[in-house]
């Protein structure tokens, strides 16, 4: 508000008009619409991290087991299944119980055969990533981006090869 002031000139009283309080309001809110989106990928980027540094460690403890006891903890029955009903012959050779991924699904160990005589067995322990849906088919070179063993593919799971 302004008051009369000897001279005929006006002077203002101290606060703020709501002009300028709903500029500054605004101001916030657009700023926040920027930063909220980028803080969620940087979070999602953070857990994809989380789930391929979780998946070297149990490949690396599944190999020590192979070494140790001559076959991986979940031996040579081709299926899928949830990488904690291992975690008794994996706890030893890792740092803490891992059973499930970043987004809070278990991790699965999958084992498959390619049908020859002698069977090649193929040992995958993976995540089904930020989508948490069960889409696993197996990467292959033209989806996935693949780096010493560890993968992500199209369909956002995070895959470990174990050998």
């Amino acid at each position: 508000s302004y008051k009369g002031v000897r001279g005929g000139g006006l002077r203002r009283e101290g606060g703020f008009t709501l002009i300028e309080i709903i500029v500054v309001i605004a101001a916030i809110a657009m700023l926040s619409s920027m930063i909220v989106p980028l803080a969620g990928r940087v979070l999602e980027d953070a857990r994809m991290a989380k789930s391929e540094g979780e998946l070297k460690a149990i490949s690396t403890a599944a190999g020590k087991q192979k070494q140790t006891a001559g076959s991986y903890p979940w031996g040579v029955a081709v299926g899928i299944n949830d990488l904690s009903t291992y975690n008794a012959q994996l706890v030893q050779y890792l740092d803490k119980r891992i059973a499930n991924d970043p987004w809070n699904t278990p991790y699965k160990v999958r084992v498959s055969s390619d049908g020859g005589s002698p069977a090649v067995l193929t040992h995958v322990v993976y995540s089904w990533g930020p989508d948490r849906a069960d889409d696993y088919t197996g990467c292959n070179d033209a989806t996935e981006k693949k780096e010493k063993n560890i993968a992500t593919c199209k369909d956002d799971d995070v895959v470990v090869y174990v050998e």
